[in-house]
């Protein structure tokens, strides 16, 4: 937490109260909390190495990162001992704990020993007493909405963003919620050249890169479909995103959506300061865009189209030019005639080669024509 905190070796200051209790409290709600101490050296070593990037990120990413390192170890899971128990107590807890197994099997250890010694100082507790409830604060690590319970059921009804222009400033950077922008990233996708493609080739070739993401507060929220935040994401490798981190604030929960598939994903990057966001998806693989266009090389007047899910629309294609080229806050951003829509935040902005070259960001409200687009070159700055 002191990592986290800029703490070092200095004595606590007013201003670091707020953060080590952030992490405090995440840690705390966490289901596994794992303790190196009762692993051999060689696996405690082995894991330190692993996650020391994470470490930085406070105590809750760290024990995530730690818990997939182990589940790549194979390390051998502790169960408790439930032989003190009933029959029917066992059989209750076991139930009770189903969630916690289809994330892990250490957090279901984690969950049986917690509802073991709760039920030996209470047996029979009435079932809300479970400790089953969304874990590691920042993301979930559920099955999102029990795996969405078939694709989700077609969707739920979800608040759209809300139009107008993007102040940076609603997104406070020193909130401990937004990980760090610094950390590895994947590999920026190189350049396509060739002819102009037609709108049909165009779309084909990058539409599968285009996702839905659904944001709540809780695994709750998600559920009942209560306050739940749509924007897009473009895939910029097989297992990562980029995104505005305004479609993200205060999520638990994130979910990918594209046609039936859907699946898990965590916030990995954030630079909140220009909305720039880099998400990890974790159940599903990706189509990454084929090929990323650098900024000094767009000119005025360029044919662009967006791909985006206004207002839930998966995959809308709309065309339009490079109308201006810009910055706000040192962030290189493109004005664009490509309809954005609320739900458009974070979706894609593409050239007639078919290379990624801005996320959709904002738009200015009651103008059909004034949108924006961070360059998209800037997510690998």
């Amino acid at each position: 937490m002191k990592l986290a905190c800029d703490v070092g070796d200095r004595r606590i200051e007013k201003h670091h109260l707020e953060c080590l209790d952030y992490h405090a409290r995440a840690w705390r709600r966490l289901m596994f909390r794992p303790d190196l101490g009762q692993l051999s050296l060689r696996n405690a070593r082995l894991l330190r190495e692993a996650c020391a990037e994470e470490m930085k990120s406070g105590p809750a990413p760290w024990a995530r990162c730690v818990e997939q390192q182990m589940a790549e170890l194979r390390i051998p899971v502790a169960f408790p001992d439930l032989s003190a128990l009933t029959a029917p107590d066992r059989n209750r807890i076991r139930q009770m704990c189903e969630q916690a197994a289809q994330v892990s099997s250490y957090r279901e250890a984690a969950c049986l020993e917690k509802l073991r010694d709760r039920f030996m100082d209470a047996p029979g507790q009435p079932e809300q007493a479970s400790p089953i409830h969304p874990t590691n604060t920042r993301q979930s690590d559920h099955p999102a909405a029990e795996r969405m319970g078939s694709a989700m059921a077609g969707a739920p009804r979800v608040a759209a963003l809300t139009p107008g222009i993007l102040n940076y400033n609603s997104l406070d950077p020193s909130d401990p919620f937004w990980p760090s922008w610094r950390g590895l990233r994947p590999d920026r996708p190189l350049t396509l050249s060739g002819p102009p493609l037609s709108p049909d080739k165009l779309y084909e070739q990058v539409a599968s890169s285009v996702h839905v993401v659904l944001s709540a507060a809780s695994i709750e929220d998600f559920r009942a479909s209560r306050n739940v935040k749509q924007g897009s994401a473009v895939a910029v490798s097989k297992s990562h995103l980029a995104t505005n981190c305004h479609v993200l604030k205060g999520a638990a929960v994130i979910v990918l959506l594209q046609g039936e598939r859907n699946g898990r994903a965590k916030l990995l990057l954030s630079h909140p300061a220009t909305d720039r966001c880099l998400l990890e998806s974790i159940d599903m693989p990706l189509v990454p865009t084929p090929g990323v266009r650098a900024f000094e090389d767009l000119k005025m007047g360029e044919k662009v189209w967006s791909i985006a899910a206004p207002h839930g629309l998966q995959q809308t294609l709309h065309d339009g030019i490079v109308s201006q080229l810009r910055s706000n806050n040192g962030i290189p951003l493109i004005q664009t005639s490509a309809h954005a829509a609320p739900g458009s935040s974070g979706g894609g902005l593409f050239d007639s080669a078919g290379n990624l070259v801005g996320i959709t960001n904002f738009t200015v409200a009651g103008d059909v024509q004034l949108h924006f687009a961070i360059a998209a070159a800037a997510f690998w700055q």
